[in-house]
């Protein structure tokens, strides 16, 4: 979110979505994790 944050700053352009692209979810709760960057407005794209 951050990172959104610097570019729309500094580029003065608005970010519509933010993607992330990762080869696993190291957690107990993959899931949980999802969920939560879903509702943050954060799509994961990962391996099944």
């Amino acid at each position: 979110m951050r990172k959104r944050e610097f570019y729309e700053k500094y580029s003065g352009r608005k970010v519509d979505r933010i993607m992330v692209v990762t080869p696993f979810i190291h957690d107990k709760y993959p899931d949980k994790v999802k969920a939560m960057a879903l509702s943050a407005g954060i799509k994961v794209f990962y391996p099944s």
